[in-house]
């Protein structure tokens, strides 16, 4: 391979020969298909990638472009109806984007970028796995136990028989080790029957575990990303973003299962009185208590997440259906929140001290799906009218959408 042609290009066959067609020299090299291009990208670095958003599952390209190249530059190639979607990707697997066509001094500055030098194709790990095979363990990447379950999954298809991970020291003594790999803890490959290996499946074995660290350190990686990137840096609770799209997706499934649903909205009373006259760090400090009390009143698979300011929203709902029709849950969205109520009320909050004088309250509206709403926004804007008619009664109030 030409060392000067050091520039990944993932396109369709139209936008790389126009793309080539205005080059000076040859720093392309194309792949259309983007699997072949992952198989690329594992066998050597590249110092620049350069992806089209014309290519399926754009987002998906990119997030597995960056973990197999995380030291390369990638970018995004797009057209300007495509600019909206592709700066979401900013920071998500790409580190800019172009909008296409390209001018020549974009084209020179792309050939500068590329000119840090390809590493060789003997650099780095090699795979006997098939493009297919390598995609999927990239997709994998969401956390190290996806990486070795699919891991196990690719080489069990490969060989004929089930295997499994196990820690070095919980390895069943009849099973077969085939590979070992150090992570945090040492882990072993085995299978539950004895194999004949030639030389040729060994060194397929080896070829694919000597990956697996790279991929588990990605897998890592973006399990902490993710955390970060869904989650309010303040309470720890979910944030807007991902609150929106968790309940939407719970409501469509709640609507084909015929489940139950209810949203909750509240914010704590007269929060601006508490960050004047004690300060935004004791308020910052109300809200994280004020999170991690709704934590302990909700169930596991109920959905906490700060709105904005003072401002949470829960969404309860069954993970089952009712046993019998017309039955209530074992306890319903309306007594959690009341409970929750009860609980703010009979918290003594340290960070008050005793200046304090009463008890902090909040006030919350309910609103239940499908009969409030189908989706997350219809269910706020509901709830967000019970929690006004809360404050109007009050304060220190539970109202349900429609109750006199």
């Amino acid at each position: 391979m030409n060392e000067a042609r050091d520039i990944l290009l993932v396109a369709g066959q139209a936008t790389a020969q126009e793309l080539m067609a205005r080059t000076e020299d040859p720093c392309f090299v194309h792949f259309a298909d983007p699997y072949e291009a992952l198989a690329a990208m594992r066998e050597k670095r590249w110092p620049l990638v350069l992806l089209s958003a014309e290519m399926a599952d754009f987002a998906g390209l990119c997030r597995a472009s960056r973990r197999l190249q995380p030291d390369s530059r990638v970018l995004g190639l797009c057209h300007p109806a495509e600019e909206p979607a592709t700066l979401e990707l900013v920071g998500d697997g790409l580190d800019d984007y172009l909008i296409h066509p390209l001018t020549r001094r974009e084209l020179t500055g792309l050939r500068r970028q590329g000119a840090g030098g390809a590493a060789s194709a003997g650099e780095g790990m090699t795979t006997a796995l098939a493009p297919a095979e390598l995609a999927r363990l990239v997709e994998a990447t969401s956390s190290r136990k996806e990486v070795e379950a699919c891991m196990a999954e690719v080489l069990a298809a490969r060989l004929g028989t089930e295997l499994a991970w196990f820690d070095a020291d919980k390895v069943p003594p009849d099973a077969q080790r085939l590979a070992a790999v150090n992570h945090d803890t040492p882990r072993v490959l085995a299978s539950a029957r004895p194999l004949t290996l030639d030389s040729a499946a060994k060194a397929m074995i080896d070829a694919a575990v000597a990956i697996l660290p790279t991929l588990a350190a990605a897998g890592k990686r973006t399990e902490s990303l993710h955390y970060l990137a869904i989650t309010d840096h303040l309470t720890g609770a979910y944030n807007r973003r991902y609150f929106y799209h968790a309940t939407d997706r719970i409501l469509q499934e709640a609507g084909r299962k015929n489940l139950r649903a209810t949203l909750l909205l509240y914010d704590i009373d007269d929060f601006k009185s508490y960050n004047d006259k004690f300060g935004h760090a004791v308020g910052d400090e109300i809200l994280r208590e004020t999170a991690s009390l709704m934590k302990r009143i909700t169930r596991s698979h109920d959905i906490i997440a700060r709105i904005g300011g003072d401002e949470f929203a829960v969404l309860f709902w069954d993970k089952e259906r009712p046993r019998l029709s017309g039955s209530k849950p074992p306890e319903s969205a309306e007594a959690l929140a009341h409970r929750f109520l009860a609980a703010v009320e009979a918290h003594e909050f340290p960070s008050l001290g005793p200046r304090a004088a009463g008890r902090l309250t909040i006030s919350g509206g309910l609103a239940s799906f499908p009969n409030d709403g189908v989706n997350c926004r219809e269910l706020l804007r509901k709830a967000d009218s019970a929690l006004k008619a809360a404050k109007r009664s009050g304060k220190g109030a539970m109202r349900i959408v429609g109750a006199d």
